[in-house]
């Protein structure tokens, strides 16, 4: 994680000598932290003419702040509502991006409100009705079948959640060729327009009664109902009963060819949903990042997400002694019941 500029004394004469001249805007401001990611650091800026967000990027983080400035300009040229920029800037420990700030409430402000989820599903929707026949950066070559990509990098994300586990190395074999089917199987003809990371804490439901996107990653073409089946687990929980709210609208909003590979692949879709989970998390409870605290809260998801996986794909494995905890409790919208079976 970056180092956070308040703490070197370096926010206030960023915004002196740097931003605020180059915006035009007050050199007096007062400044609130941001949660964000692992490769920028984000403050609220409030000064006499308004308020703004100020991103600052290390230089070994130029890439995101490409992709972030690229997501800028795709989301707003297909008129979604995203912070215009104001002003950015290079300097020798890093480039800074100033945008407005988007008034209004967060979607992690409403969880449970069926009109917001509402919203939220059909903006998505709007999002992944924009399709491309190669998946793959915006712009770029892409390719054809992404699900193959995803196959020949089994081994790979495996690796990690063996690591965690080691004593899952005996059915390795049964789990692979699991996935080889599915991703056989899955081969949709149109890839769809992705946020990337579409989940409450990154919308906000403006003044104007709009889904604003607040964070942004590089756009790109990918599976449109796996994006969607992981921001229905951030919206409203674990449990598919629980997912109505978000996902009945999403579906009824798609075209019948989308909606007749969710009624086909829809426990499957779900079940690398949680594979794919697992070994996010079991990166992160064997990585450096966090506290110890953290990392054993992530060796729990990844646990949790490993059984949910078992039981959806009819993996049957060797037992591993935790207590396994849900990244995706209940958000009070449905009728859903907690956890996995031990």
């Amino acid at each position: 994680m970056p180092a956070p500029l308040a703490q070197h004394g370096f926010l206030e004469p960023l915004w002196r000598e740097h931003v605020a001249p180059r915006a035009n805007l007050s050199p007096e401001a007062a400044f609130e932290p941001a949660p964000e990611g692992i490769t920028s650091e984000v403050h609220f800026v409030t000064v006499q003419e308004g308020e703004f967000v100020l991103r600052f990027y290390p230089p070994d983080s130029s890439a995101r702040l490409a992709g972030y400035r690229s997501a800028h300009r795709v989301f707003s040229g297909l008129g979604f509502r995203v912070p215009s920029e104001v002003a950015r800037g290079e300097i020798p420990e890093g480039a800074w991006f100033l945008e407005e700030r988007v008034l209004g409430t967060s979607l992690r402000a409403l969880a449970g409100d069926r009109s917001a989820l509402r919203a939220a599903a059909l903006t998505l929707a709007r999002l992944h009705s924009n399709e491309n026949i190669r998946y793959g950066d915006v712009g770029g070559l892409g390719g054809r079948r992404l699900s193959l990509r995803w196959s020949h990098r089994f081994r790979e994300r495996w690796g990690k959640i063996e690591r965690l586990f080691p004593e899952l190395n005996a059915i390795a074999s049964e789990v692979e060729a699991w996935f080889l089917d599915w991703a056989d199987a899955f081969a949709p003809r149109r890839y769809q327009l992705l946020h990337g990371d579409y989940h409450p804490g990154n919308l906000m439901l403006s003044k104007e009664g709009e889904i604003a996107f607040l964070d942004l990653r590089s756009p790109r073409y990918g599976f449109g109902l796996m994006e969607a089946v992981e921001a229905a687990h951030h919206f409203t929980g674990e449990q598919p009963a629980d997912w109505e709210p978000f996902l009945a609208p999403y579906l009824s909003a798609r075209d019948p060819e989308t909606r007749s590979l969710h009624d086909h692949f829809a426990t499957a879709l779900h079940a690398v949903f949680h594979l794919r989970h697992a070994d996010r998390f079991a990166d992160l409870a064997v990585g450096l990042r966090g506290t110890l605290e953290d990392r054993r809260r992530w060796e729990r998801n990844a646990l949790d997400s490993w059984l949910r996986f078992c039981d959806l794909a009819g993996v049957v494995a060797p037992r591993i002694e935790g207590n396994p905890e849900s990244a995706f409790p209940s958000r009070g919208s449905g009728n859903g019941s907690s956890g996995p079976a031990p």
